[in-house]
């Protein structure tokens, strides 16, 4: 039972750590697009 307590508060702290690292990005939808990019360090797609 403990586990699945621990489990579940472990992964609201990851939602939460998700949703404010992609907050900022979502006001703009062009970086919002490319959010992956950004989190992994991939080079930025070629918008031409």
């Amino acid at each position: 039972m403990e586990l699945l307590i621990v489990t579940g508060v472990y992964t609201m702290i990851g939602r939460i750590t998700t949703a404010l690292a992609l907050a900022p990005d979502t006001v703009n939808p062009e970086s919002a697009r490319n959010w992956p990019h950004d989190l992994y360090g991939f080079p930025e797609p070629d918008h031409r």
